[in-house]
């Protein structure tokens, strides 16, 4: 995973790679906000008995961890890109991209669940011979299977990452997690640990491929339409894309979490850090992130249309923080509140408003210069189901020296 790393004179762009949160889809993210962490357990350690670790009674909860990991990887569907239905992904990739994809997802999957029910079976037990060969035989049996290491193709895309390339990061990361089980004792705890991170693995492979195919796919769609009608629309429209590079940064969880990884960047455990939400809606970031940091101070920006009942829901939940002056409300469009902020002094800004290409172009305008310099320009929806934000991010980033997209799974 490429580093995070601030560049003393320069903005940074961090967009998230996310999946809208709704039900209907079901793509990894596909949980609303409360519903995603009221699931449980999500951890092993969830599961095991105080001061006993896992037994017998342990089983029962082994049971549903299985079944919400399982909830998170479905390789049919990575791309939400309508409210109320998930498209397949076959319609947007063609077969040489979609088919190896689904191999090793499929195969991914397979193995994730079989070194779980090794780990379950083996709680309580003392690991035998036969268990360990077991676990060299799945490993053998995923090494070899299709989708593990597929070659680039002479005509692959060159926006930026190919299909392939992002398969083999992957692969290459579950062979690590297969390397380090099996060079330690053998025990159930450590089985059912190897296993979650395969599951891990699995989600992000889903959420990497889906950015992946969304930057290829509209990028070459443009291109072959500027090829039918004799004119380049790729550049003309966005510039030179062949120049910008996309990083994915692998930080599990949901936008919070990552939020939370670029605070924790910014130095926000040992000194007061300032940051501002265009787009609070129901404060489901806000709320956790103002909770989790004591030195965090918080700007949030909604103008709640019509929606009275929202707006003091939100109030009513962060009246502690907004007592304590931490946290201010602005009802406001995005650019009227933008006027009341001084430049240079928020350390993260958090785009998510509208996500028209247009609106999103302006947000930018209107709340980078407010960033401090080394500071940190975010924003979300980064994904299948509005291209629109995707485009004009790709647009906006050719006015960073860096030229670089950093892109995290549900995150900032």
């Amino acid at each position: 995973m490429a580093s995070l790393v601030a560049a003393p004179r320069r903005h940074l762009w961090y967009l998230a790679a996310v999946a809208a949160l709704v039900l209907p889809c079901s793509a990894v993210l596909r949980y609303p906000d409360g519903a995603f962490e009221s699931r449980y357990p999500l951890h092993i350690d969830e599961c095991a008995l105080p001061g006993k670790g896992l037994s017998f009674q342990s089983l029962a909860c082994l049971g549903r961890l299985r079944q919400h990991l399982l909830e998170d990887a479905d390789c049919n569907r990575v791309i939400c890109d309508n409210i109320d239905s998930s498209t397949p992904v076959e319609v947007y990739a063609n077969e040489t991209d979609w088919a190896p994809f689904k191999n090793l997802c499929g195969h991914l999957q397979e193995l994730f669940l079989a070194v779980f029910d090794l780990g379950v079976k083996l709680v309580g037990e003392v690991p035998t011979h036969e268990d360990i060969n077991e676990l060299f035989v799945l490993s053998k049996v995923f090494k070899s299977s299709q989708g593990v290491s597929p070659p680039d193709l002479h005509q692959a895309p060159v926006y930026a990452n190919t299909t392939r390339a992002v398969l083999r990061r992957h692969a290459q990361h579950v062979l690590d997690i297969l390397g380090e089980v099996q060079s330690e004792s053998l025990s159930a705890e450590r089985l059912l640990e190897a296993a979650a991170a395969l599951a891990r693995r699995l989600q992000l492979l889903i959420e990497n491929v889906s950015v992946t195919l969304l930057l290829n796919f509209h990028l070459a769609q443009l291109d072959h339409n500027g090829r039918v009608a004799g004119r380049n629309l790729v550049h003309e429209l966005y510039g030179d894309v062949d120049s910008i590079r996309v990083v994915f940064h692998e930080i599990p969880g949901k936008r919070w979490d990552a939020l939370t990884h670029l605070l924790d960047f910014l130095g926000v455990s040992k000194q007061p850090v300032v940051m501002a939400e265009v787009g609070v809606e129901a404060a489901n970031t806000s709320q956790r992130l103002l909770e989790r940091n004591p030195l965090l101070s918080y700007i949030g920006v909604d103008p709640y249309i019509n929606n009275d009942e929202l707006f003091h829901d939100v109030i009513d939940r962060l009246s502690l923080f907004q007592d304590s002056g931490r946290f201010v409300l602005y009802r406001s469009t995005s650019m009227n509140a933008s006027l009341h902020v001084a430049d240079g002094s928020l350390d993260m800004v958090f785009l998510d408003a509208r996500h028209d290409f247009q609106a999103v172009v302006d947000d930018v305008a209107a709340w980078k210069p407010k960033v401090r310099v080394g500071g940190i320009l975010s924003g979300h929806d980064f994904s299948w189901m509005f291209p629109t934000v995707a485009m004009a991010v790709y647009k906006e980033t050719f006015d960073s020296p860096e030229r670089v997209v950093h892109l995290a799974p549900d995150g900032v």
